[in-house]
């Protein structure tokens, strides 16, 4: 029997699977999801921030709003250019996200409120 890890959950799954039994992510049905940090606000940031998290379509419609540390889950038709909106006062995260696809939000520099991350593909599993 052949398995493999699920891109949003990372457990073990068999490779005929349609979908993921532990967490239910379907690859296949345009549904995308991000990975954000849990550490994006830390310290006494965190009484004086809130730790919402946004993504936005390029023309500013709301895909997904959540907190850090969550995963955020939703379809996308084909591909699509977004912003998310980190929480604190880190920069805009602009990307292109394609469906069926796992991303995770990575930190490249800053420190605390003025932390820099990037999109990129979630390929550990």
């Amino acid at each position: 029997m052949a398995v493999l890890f699920c891109r949003k959950c990372g457990k073990e799954i068999e490779k005929q699977a349609e979908k993921c039994p532990f967490c239910g992510f379907d690859g296949s049905a345009g549904i995308v999801c991000i990975r954000l940090p849990g550490d994006m606000l830390d310290g006494l940031a965190r009484l004086f921030y809130l730790d919402t998290v946004t993504i936005l379509t390029a023309e500013g419609e709301m895909l997904w709003e959540g907190r850090q540390g969550e995963t955020a889950e939703f379809a996308l038709p084909e591909p699509m250019r977004i912003t998310v909106l980190p929480c604190g006062f880190s920069a805009p995260v602009h990307g292109t996200l394609y469906p069926g696809k796992c991303y995770r939000l990575e930190q490249v520099g800053g420190l605390h409120l003025r932390t820099v991350y990037r999109l990129t593909e979630w390929n550990d599993f």
